[in-house]
């Protein structure tokens, strides 16, 4: 009878065993194979490292003058190349230079934004590209006000101003654009009727025309950027120019050489992103967002100060940049290209790093090639070629950024 119960208890505790063991089996089965994955498609993008920055532009520019002090009917536009005997202005022996100038421009620019409006070849099939280009510059005009970001912003607005223009003329058959071109036309005539004798002015050699005037045109030149320390900089940025009377006879400027300088004052910390002969990415932020190549010529620290001078060249003249004399630069000191992958996303094994990507329903191990780290995630690098033992993440993989019991060949169900 003994014998008989010690084997039922046997049997009982062998049971219970069995039970336990398929119970623990099943709930690691089932967390196996039933946790959910966060995922995402990765791809390759640019990340940049910008300085925000203040300076001066040096360049040898010489003065235009004409026999009058009058008003002045620019034939020229800022910026533009002229050959030798292209026109640059007209200027009348009445009338005065400034005011009537002045006004002058500001209606010659309505007159261009109304003549694009009411361009005669205009027709109903180009309302759909025109409504378009509204709902453009309507959303570039409302980000740039959400950010805080006015730059550039009248350009915006004169280009919808343009459009909506358009629209009317085209729909609106007693549109009254066409009346206000030639008010604009008169009002132009008016103002230019100033009497007197008149001189047209050309240009006597190959170069580019500006009609503004600073009073800087002697003191900011090539000669006086190659030969600037970081003492100097400070002394030509202090420079008073308000006691400098300019002719009343000097119309305009001309530049015959392509070349000229940009010169800054940095920190000693942000000096380290800079290397003596490289060219770095710029965008001329208070002169309407104009991007161009500066090379860095030379670095000077500042032995009695924590400040040091760059010095850069370009030969770059583009149409409508003002080239005022002080400038806000935004520079691209560093730039790097990859993969983002967050650090939450990656293991290590052997002292290498790993992520786990999905292909169809199994799991598949990558090695990932670390090029920038930040705070919680790495950049990584793309499209590195697989080698005897590991394959690296590509653009376009699948990701899986959290999920549980990962391995590599594992099938999810």
């Amino acid at each position: 009878m003994k014998i008989k119960s010690s084997n039922l208890f046997q049997r009982i505790a062998m049971g219970v065993i069995c039970v336990a063991v398929v119970a623990y089996t099943v709930f690691h089965m089932v967390s196996l194979f039933s946790a959910e994955l966060s995922t995402i498609v990765v791809g390759s993008s640019t990340e940049e490292t910008k300085l925000e920055l203040d300076g001066y532009i040096f360049r040898d520019e010489t003065l235009v003058y004409s026999n009058y002090g009058g008003a002045v009917d620019y034939i020229a536009y800022d910026g533009l190349k002229l050959a030798v005997g292209d026109g640059i202005a007209v200027v009348y022996e009445q009338g005065s230079n400034a005011n009537v100038s002045d006004s002058i421009d500001r209606i010659d620019v309505m007159i261009e934004r109304l003549e694009n409006s009411t361009d005669k070849y205009l027709t109903l099939s180009d309302l759909p590209e025109i409504n378009a280009s509204v709902g453009n510059s309507y959303s570039e005009i409302m980000k740039k006000l959400a950010d805080g970001d006015i730059r550039g912003i009248s350009d915006d607005i004169d280009d919808m101003t343009e459009a909506l223009g358009k629209v009317d003329y085209i729909t609106d058959g007693a549109s009254v654009l066409p009346s206000t071109l030639q008010s604009l036309r008169e009002e132009r005539t008016r103002l230019m009727a100033a009497g007197g004798s008149s001189q047209a002015l050309s240009a006597d050699r190959s170069g580019y025309f500006y009609s503004d005037i600073d009073g800087y045109e002697g003191i900011f030149t090539l000669a006086a950027a190659d030969a600037l320390t970081p003492d100097t900089y400070y002394k030509y940025a202090s420079t008073d120019v308000s006691d400098i009377e300019i002719p009343s006879n000097a119309v305009g400027k001309m530049v015959y050489d392509s070349e000229w300088r940009f010169a800054t004052m940095i920190s000693k910390n942000e000096a380290g992103y800079f290397e003596e002969g490289e060219e770095y990415k710029t965008v001329f932020t208070g002169s309407g967002d104009v991007a161009m190549p500066l090379l860095l010529e030379r670095i000077t620290p500042d032995d009695d100060s924590s400040s040091t001078l760059l010095l850069f060249s370009c030969d770059r003249m583009p149409t409508g940049f003002d080239f005022a004399r002080a400038q806000s630069i935004e520079l691209v000191v560093e730039s790097v290209t990859g993969i983002s992958v967050p650090k939450s996303a990656v293991h290590k094994s052997n002292g290498v790093l790993y992520v786990y990507i999905l292909k169809g329903s199994v799991v598949f191990e990558r090695r990932i090639d670390v090029i920038y780290e930040g705070s919680d995630y790495y950049t990584v690098r793309d499209g590195v070629a697989a080698d005897d033992e590991d394959i690296y993440l590509q653009s376009n993989d699948t990701l899986i950024l959290s999920g549980q019991n990962l391995f590599d060949g594992r099938i999810l169900e």
